[in-house]
């Protein structure tokens, strides 16, 4: 009750600050959304976690001489708590204060884990005349994610991907240094990709990982140091490292071009089937 009472009052500082900041007025913007987070850091009800999200942003915007750069600190804060990312992070940080090296960032387990995690969506090299085609879905035999189709560099494509709608719980990976996948492959070579942003295109930094093939699940491990910034299949330099704190889309790729460039090691055009159990973040 207490979380829904939080909600309400910061949803309506946002539909009255979002039209002052389109109108040009981010100082008023500002002042409505500063208003409101000390309003409710002064109730003194407000959860552990959420109210120190917001006593930070709170003291971050008054370090800030630029209304517009105060409405945006104050605007990411209320997001958070929102969608319930300032809660995970908090909750992340109490199982590495206990000594854990790795925490779970999502998983397929069960019926109930696959619904409380991303919506995903094909995203295949037709939007480049190719006629590659894939899916993915939970599949309760396997407690995974599986990501399968077939992909075929005919018509002048070469890869075939699916990628999560924008999604809080991404933002658990800031709190580590890469992920580990629990996977069941066919001997491809597949990518991680992750995007900084809610928008359709745009860099992705992206990262290689081979499948054995054997039949089996095995764990693939991915440090963010040795993901690469990628634009429409093309690697990029002099583009800053990938944040991850700020990961808000997911995406699982077979493709002709590694993520750093030049051709993926034994692609081959045909039939793909990948099952991802879980991923998780290790510290």
């Amino acid at each position: 009750i207490i979380m829904n009472v939080v909600k309400e009052a910061i949803a309506t500082a946002i539909s009255q600050g979002a039209p002052a900041y389109n109108r040009g007025r981010p100082d008023e913007c500002y002042r409505i959304y500063k208003e409101t987070g000390s309003g409710l850091l002064e109730t003194g009800v407000v959860p552990t976690a959420e109210a120190t999200v917001l006593k930070d942003a709170l003291s971050a915007a008054s370090q800030q001489s630029d209304p517009d750069a105060q409405a945006w600190t104050m605007r990411r804060a209320f997001d958070s708590i929102l969608d319930g990312s300032a809660a995970l992070r908090a909750s992340i940080s109490t199982q590495l204060a206990s000594g854990a090296t790795e925490f779970p960032i999502v998983s397929y387990d069960s019926a109930a884990a696959a619904a409380s995690g991303p919506q995903w969506y094909a995203m295949d090299d037709v939007i480049m005349g190719g006629v590659s085609s894939s899916s993915a879905a939970y599949d309760a035999a396997e407690q995974a994610l599986v990501f399968a189709g077939h992909v075929t560099t005919d018509s002048g494509g070469g890869f075939a991907s699916v990628r999560s709608r924008p999604w809080a719980g991404w933002q658990s990976m800031g709190a580590a240094k890469g992920v580990r996948m629990t996977v069941k492959g066919d001997g491809r070579v597949y990518k991680l990709s992750l995007k900084c942003d809610d928008g359709y295109d745009g860099v992705q930094y992206q990262g290689d990982f081979a499948t054995s093939g054997s039949g089996g699940y095995e764990e693939v491990a991915l440090p963010f140091a040795h993901f690469t910034p990628n634009l429409r299949g093309r690697a990029l330099t002099g583009v800053a490292p990938l944040q991850p704190q700020l990961v808000r889309q997911v995406g699982l790729m077979v493709s002709k071009f590694a993520a750093q460039g030049g051709t993926t090691p034994g692609f081959r055009s045909g039939a793909f089937r990948l099952a991802l159990r879980s991923m998780r973040g290790f510290v």
